[in-house]
């Protein structure tokens, strides 16, 4: 197991920094920054208007207010990640599920110091994604034992490794006051959500 091996000449060590696992604690005045270029470790905005909310709240016969915080959620598709790799001269070819093909080849080719036309993923069937299997997983991996040893080399994760290892869906704080006139019209909105996408970006955009 991992626990067995010898770290000792492992060329790679780690330093723990300060972190926050909340968006309230990373957004705080002099909270440490995860990247330069991101003040206040907000990853993008947006904001949508149309109309007057806030009027038509008021005028509103109705209002219901809530706010609802949600946790990381596991996709739980029915196939865990799984995939083989071999060499076809000097192109890596990737046979795995996956979600997004080019994206898996721009990736695997970045991890691996690979030109993105030497690596050739072929998608299986996905096994359910849910958005979960639009990130690189297992790809690298099995490229890299592929490229050591010049054999073909499968991985197929458990559903623990794949759990512990792939990206969930993200936790969110959301706040909103919708308003309906006396036959239940919806006449208003106004919503806020903060949503953690953790130290690096993936899919956080969407």
């Amino acid at each position: 197991t991992i626990l067995d091996l010898d770290l000792a000449d492992f060329p790679v060590s780690w330093t723990e920094l300060p972190h926050f696992l909340e968006t309230g604690e990373a957004q705080a005045g002099g909270a440490p920054l995860v990247h330069e270029n991101r003040p206040s470790n907000l990853l993008t905005s947006g904001f949508v208007e149309r109309g007057d909310p806030e009027a038509a709240l008021a005028d509103a016969a109705f209002v219901v207010s809530g706010a609802i915080d949600t946790s990381y959620v596991e996709h739980a598709y029915i196939e865990p990640e799984a995939g083989y790799a071999f060499m076809d001269g000097d192109t890596l070819v990737v046979v795995a599920c996956t979600q997004a093909p080019y994206m898996d080849r721009d990736d695997t080719a970045k991890v691996l110091g690979l030109a993105p036309e030497k690596v050739r993923i072929v998608p299986t069937a996905t096994g359910g994604g849910f958005g979960s299997k639009l990130d690189v997983s297992l790809q690298p991996l099995i490229g890299l034992v592929a490229m050591k040893t010049g054999r073909p080399a499968a991985l197929a994760y458990t559903r623990n490794e794949s759990m512990i290892s792939t990206t969930k869906r993200h936790p969110a704080r959301m706040r909103a006051s919708i308003g309906a006139d006396a036959d239940g019209r919806i006449t208003g909105m106004v919503f806020a959500g903060d949503f953690n996408t953790g130290a690096y970006a993936s899919w956080g955009p969407t």
